[in-house]
């Protein structure tokens, strides 16, 4: 069970980052909740930032909402 949730977990990372989607349409295509859909959303956002420092940063001045606004 958990290595389904874990491919499920990577599945849904790669939808986000690649495909921009809104988290409403990743929950709904992967049947979890949208607050569940951002934890996953943001854990990986978080994973990346932390072995890529700037990548908010980055992901911020790209104009695309794949991020929040800064609250630094």
């Amino acid at each position: 069970m958990a290595l389904a949730i874990d491919v499920m977990r990577f599945g849904l990372q790669l939808v986000y980052l690649r495909e921009h989607a809104t988290l409403a349409k990743i929950s709904a295509g992967f049947g979890i909740s949208e607050s569940t859909a951002h934890a996953y959303t943001t854990a990986i956002i978080d994973l990346l930032a932390e072995r890529a420092p700037g990548l908010l940063k980055v992901l911020r001045e790209s104009g695309l909402s794949l991020v929040g606004p800064s609250i630094m």
